[in-house]
């Protein structure tokens, strides 16, 4: 089985999810349902997740990744559900399902 983790990344700020639990007889479709805040500046362009496998005695696995551009995010400001693929060594290893919002941050002033 797999124990799988995502981590994601954006601007230096970096966000694990838990780990899910998946048994070889189910398949490998880990499912978190998480949300992950970032607070982002107009510079940023992409966030990169990694999915790992958790291993107690060894270095966790890495089985992929995927690099999601953000300006469809800032333009559209919601992005539903969409399958990323994820990359390991330049090849398809498998897709995560993502849906992204950005919600612009109301700067408070004080008089």
């Amino acid at each position: 089985g797999i124990d799988a983790y995502a981590v994601l990344s954006c601007h230096g700020q970096e966000k694990r999810s838990n780990v899910v639990s998946v048994h070889s007889s189910q398949g490998s479709k880990p499912e978190w349902n998480e949300t992950h805040l970032f607070n982002i500046s107009g510079r940023e362009n992409e966030l990169r997740i990694r999915i790992m496998d958790k291993d107690t005695l060894t270095a966790d696995d890495f089985l992929g990744e995927v690099l999601i551009p953000l300006q469809p995010v800032f333009e559209e400001e919601s992005i539903p559900n969409t399958t990323y693929n994820l990359i390991k060594d330049e090849r398809y290893c498998g897709g995560v399902r993502v849906g992204l919002k950005f919600t612009h941050q109301r700067t408070r002033e004080f008089a």
